[in-house]
């Protein structure tokens, strides 16, 4: 009689094969998900954590800078920006156009790119001024010009707009880039309202701006940037709209108030929080995929250490009946006493 072996069966060896494959598949899955979410907000939390850097860097180069040299570098500026505002040519290119023939045409009589370059600058710091738009989150230094070198790294100021120093009759036009997938920039700005507030920081002074007004214009539209009233101050951030499409500008532009010492009792301080919901997202992402990681385990790990009942009987020596003997004296006994076929 042959006895079977209480080895494990092959399809037992094979069901558990394909569930660890199963498992990995899953877990690589889920962690190559985590990535793709992950990645784009890691490199926007950390030039958001660059961009105050280098706000804070300019603002330290400020503070370090004799009170005589910045009251000079104020003067060329308001001096500059009263020729500026004699001029006779208007405006007649796209800033967002950052080919070097647009930048050629930005250049006017009134303004040459040496004296321009040389404008609030206040070595070794190469930022003009700073933009803080707490609600949206916007924190960037503004640099010279809208070139991409400029635009890659921050904000720019639109040439042949006033300098960003206020005074009556000024309007200065600050663009960034919106919807790159590393850098946040200006791609909030089609969150902001009417009496929303925001503040440019030139030298050590903050000029504080209120959002009047919030409209769309083709790129060949300039009435809106060229238009100045003589007895307001006002500021106008652009960036490119529809997002991704950017067949159009969309301009944001404050007229400037007094300054706030501390922020309203009635509304508090608007911030946009991207850091932190930056950091609470990564965390449950992570924390998800390693839940049902473990949990994918344990339950794997519960099937194979718990045998079925069905297949324990299966394991269990089968019972076979004894074959008769057929030279022993019964089995002639019952043979002799059944009947004869016909």
């Amino acid at each position: 009689m042959t006895v079977p072996t209480h080895g494990k069966p092959r399809h037992k060896s094979t069901s558990a094969k394909h569930n660890i494959i199963r498992w990995c598949v899953g877990t690589a899955m889920l962690t190559a998900t985590a990535l793709i979410i992950s990645i784009p907000l890691i490199m926007r939390a950390e030039d958001n954590i660059q961009q105050a850097a280098n706000v804070k860097a300019y603002a330290a180069t400020i503070a370090n800078t004799t009170n005589t040299a910045i009251q000079e570098s104020k003067r060329q500026a308001k001096l500059y920006n009263a020729r500026l505002a004699n001029r006779t040519e208007p405006q007649t290119d796209d800033p967002a156009d950052n080919s070097t023939d647009n930048q050629t045409k930005h250049e006017t009589p009134t303004q040459n790119p040496i004296e321009y370059n040389q404008q609030l600058v206040i070595p070794p710091s190469d930022v003009m001024a700073t933009i803080n738009y707490p609600k949206l989150g916007i924190n960037l230094p503004i640099r010279h010009g809208t070139s991409e070198q400029a635009l890659a790294i921050g904000a720019g100021h639109w040439v042949g707009t006033s300098l960003p120093i206020g005074g009556a009759g000024t309007h200065t036009v600050i663009t960034a880039h919106r919807g790159l997938a590393d850098k946040l920039m200006f791609t909030k700005l089609d969150q902001a309202r009417e009496g929303d507030e925001f503040t440019i920081t030139t030298l050590g002074e903050t000029l504080t701006y209120q959002v009047q007004t919030i409209r769309t214009i083709t790129p060949d539209d300039f009435t809106w940037i060229n238009k100045r009233d003589n007895t307001a101050d006002q500021a106008t951030l652009m960036t490119c709209t529809p997002y991704g499409i950017n067949t159009h500008r969309l301009l944001v532009t404050g007229t400037r108030i007094p300054n706030h010492d501390e922020c309203p009792p009635e509304t508090g301080c608007l911030t946009d929080g991207t850091l932190a919901i930056t950091a609470f997202a990564l965390t449950t992402v992570w924390a998800i995929i390693i839940a049902l990681a473990r949990h994918s385990y344990n339950e794997m790990h519960d099937r194979r250490s718990i045998v079925p009942t069905s297949r324990t009987h299966r394991l269990q020596p089968r019972k076979t009946a004894a074959r008769p003997n057929r030279h022993s004296p019964r089995h002639r006994r019952q043979v002799a006493g059944r009947p004869k076929r016909l």
